[in-house]
């Protein structure tokens, strides 16, 4: 059973941010997707925005964002889907 656990006061993408990006946790040929795929595979919620998801929401598919959305609107974005569905 696969269980997913919210991280009290941590934003995934902060924590993704951390180890996609130069810093003392930077784990080598890891970018922001899949570093939000790490944190899903070990039970963290996090969506990944890879660049079919970014394709979809952007302007030219479903234009839930302007132009090419960025991977943190694209997280925010699918983060709570139940809101986006009241739209």
């Amino acid at each position: 059973m696969l269980y997913y656990m919210p991280v009290p006061g941590v934003d995934p993408f902060e924590i993704a941010k951390l180890i996609s990006t130069p810093s003392p946790y930077k784990l080598r040929y890891v970018g922001p997707a899949l570093a939000l795929e790490y944190l899903r595979n070990v039970g963290i919620r996090a969506g990944k925005p890879d660049v079919h998801v970014l394709r979809i929401l952007g302007g030219e598919r479903l234009g839930y964002i302007r132009g090419r959305p960025t991977e943190q609107e694209a997280v925010q974005l699918v983060a709570d889907p139940a809101t986006q569905v009241a739209r």
